[in-house]
């Protein structure tokens, strides 16, 4: 960052930022993989997972996760996710993606998750 003093003399200053925290940079970089430790009609369970706490200064947005349904990805507006009791819960709206899942299914769920 370069700052020029307000009188105009062409004196500067300049400092060194990074801009993000340890934190920030951690959660960037985090994109870990699990498969459902069981699966129902339309809901994955997600046994002992739980979301990474979001650093300070961020939001969550929708590409936090990603699933994917024996290889093929399933876009977010066709399931939610959930936290309780210490695991991940995953519904898939059956009716849009057009198909059920049941326990012979491969769930895959990746993002910001541990």
């Amino acid at each position: 960052v370069r700052t020029f003093d307000a009188s105009g003399g062409g004196s500067s200053s300049a400092s060194a930022t990074t801009g993000l925290s340890a934190d920030q940079i951690t959660y960037l970089n985090t994109n870990n993989t699990f498969i459902a430790d069981s699966v129902s009609t339309n809901t994955a369970t997600f046994t002992g997972i739980q979301f990474i706490q979001v650093p300070a200064g961020f939001t969550v947005g929708v590409e936090r996760f990603s699933l994917y349904i024996n290889g093929q990805f399933i876009p977010k507006q066709h399931y939610t996710v959930s936290e309780a009791g210490g695991n991940i819960n995953v519904v898939v709206n059956t009716t849009s993606t057009e198909f059920a899942i049941d326990s012979g299914d491969e769930i895959v769920l990746t993002g910001k998750i541990q």
